[in-house]
């Protein structure tokens, strides 16, 4: 027994070191420090990843938001522009520029306008134009001076040879001008010469009903007189001739529609309540008039955010080769107006209109935000607006507005004269 105790207790005097040596085992101060120095690397390398991520996602959220706002921009005006002189009004009537205008001085129905940009003008029928009705749906009176249009929801219409169909035409808009007493400006159009137009002011006394078989009719009576009605002047100067056609000319009328004017132009808006966010913006006049149609919220409709230049240029094929000769080298060769700085808008070779067939839109966007790490090329001029910027600026505003990313866009739309 005592042999088997005496082993024991030296056995556990054995064992004792060990269990002691055991527990006092870990890591050393060098493994320490080439472990935080690992995972401090692999955190720093994270962050740098997720910085960059997050830079180029701003990235591609700001020229997302460029490229949408010349997208609206350039759908917006191209439309505008095919659809200017629809209804017969000569391009020389549907189209006009203001180049480079003054923004101390030069406003759109109040509104400030950036310097340097221009102003695009346009007037066709834009809505519906209304079949008359061929029994007596035009008269006129040369004794008086005055007539009356009878428009219908539902006129004939030849399908074929030899099937006559019921055509529906919408009188919505003739309805609303109607309803609101608007002095809106009437296109006329000849049944003995489409070429043939009279433009003349919507009278007061024209009204919108039901005939007796339930179809929505519209009576519009004009006067061919100047001094009839506010605005009848400066309509009739965009009839064929200047001035009421005669009656031998517009004897008989086949359709009738609203002429509308709109100027799209970029809206300064550096305000504290908006900030300094241009836009391109829309103005609705009555033609060849200074006046809103409507209230002033007409005068400033809001098209896309953050568009700092317009510029157009016109096309006229003056040689009638069918080619738009482009040649910065020499002035007299080129024939697009609008396309450089040193091109002369007193030039006679621009006298004549109709040979315009293209119009140029050009727009400059920029993103909505700016970057402290980055800086706009230096422009030179674009399309006829001179820049002249520095390669480095100095001026604080001018380095505030570079900070923003810009991106030019140009769409050359072919002219239509419906």
């Amino acid at each position: 027994m005592r042999t088997t105790t005496a082993r024991c207790a030296a056995s556990k005097g054995r064992d004792t070191p060990a269990r002691a040596q055991e527990s006092e085992s870990g890591f050393s101060l060098l493994e320490l420090t080439v472990a935080l120095a690992v995972s401090t690397t692999l955190l720093v390398l994270i962050l740098q990843m997720l910085e960059l991520n997050s830079r180029v996602g701003r990235v591609q959220i700001d020229l997302a938001e460029v490229q949408q706002s010349q997208r609206v921009v350039h759908r917006v005006l191209a439309d505008a522009v095919r659809m200017s002189g629809r209804g017969g009004i000569p391009i020389a009537q549907a189209i006009n520029v203001l180049d480079n205008v003054d923004g101390s001085t030069f406003t759109v129905a109040t509104n400030t306008v950036t310097d340097g940009s221009d102003v695009l003008q346009v007037r066709g029928v834009f809505e519906n134009i209304l079949l008359i009705d061929a029994q007596g749906g035009y008269t006129f009176d040369p004794a008086t001076n005055t007539g009356t249009i009878l428009v219908k929801e539902k006129v004939p219409s030849l399908a074929g040879p030899n099937e006559d169909v019921i055509r529906t035409q919408d009188l919505s808009y003739f309805e609303e001008a109607i309803t609101d007493d608007r002095p809106v400006a009437l296109v006329i159009v000849s049944a003995r010469n489409i070429n043939t137009i009279a433009v003349v002011q919507m009278m007061s006394s024209s009204s919108i009903g039901v005939d007796g078989d339930g179809v929505q009719t519209a009576t519009l009576n004009f006067s061919s007189e100047d001094s009839e009605g506010i605005h009848n002047a400066a309509y009739l100067d965009l009839s064929t001739t200047g001035a009421w056609p005669g009656n031998d000319r517009l004897s008989n009328a086949s359709m009738v529609g609203i002429l509308d004017e709109y100027w799209y132009y970029v809206r300064e808006t550096d305000t504290a309540v908006e900030g300094n966010h241009p836009r391109l913006s829309r103005a609705k006049f009555l033609p060849n008039t200074a006046v809103l149609d409507g209230n002033a919220a007409e005068g400033r409709v809001d098209i896309a955010d953050n568009v700092i230049d317009l510029q157009l240029e016109r096309a006229f094929d003056l040689d009638g080769d069918l080619l738009l000769d482009e040649d910065f080298d020499n002035r007299d060769l080129d024939e697009w107006l609008g396309n450089h700085v040193d091109d002369d808008f007193a030039d006679v070779k621009w006298a004549d209109l109709s040979v315009m067939t293209h119009v140029a839109v050009n727009t400059m966007t920029r993103s909505q935000r700016t970057h402290s790490s980055f800086m706009s090329d230096a422009l030179d001029a674009f399309a006829n607006h001179k820049y002249d910027e520095d390669d480095v600026p100095t001026d604080q505003d001018e380095i505030i507005d570079r900070r923003h990313r810009r991106r030019v866009q140009r769409t050359v739309v072919e002219l239509r004269n419906l």
